[in-house]
């Protein structure tokens, strides 16, 4: 298990498919194309809705889902704001600050 990422060190990791192929920089520079190209769809700039950005960095890798049981932090959970235990939490993959 990777001790550098948030939440309880015994939760599983789904890890996805660009960052294991092409690496962190691919993945990213993938999202960063995907984002313009949503935000400028019909030729005009525009907001990029959040929910599919989430879907799509969870595709690249660049979030990874964990199953966890316990609030990851006393301070900024968002979990632990939004329901019961256990959930499944989105953290940023290692390597992306």
């Amino acid at each position: 298990m990777d001790s550098s990422l948030p939440g309880p060190p015994d939760a599983p990791i789904t890890a996805k498919k660009l960052v294991e192929t092409e690496g962190t920089e691919a993945a990213l520079a993938e999202f960063g194309a995907w984002c313009l190209k949503e935000a400028r769809g019909d030729g005009y700039a525009g907001d990029i809705d959040g929910g599919s950005v989430q879907s799509k960095a969870l595709e690249l890798g660049l979030l990874i889902e964990r199953e966890v049981t316990e609030p990851c932090s006393e301070v900024s959970c968002v979990c632990a704001e939004a329901g019961d235990f256990p959930a499944t939490c989105l953290f940023l993959a290692p390597g992306i600050e």
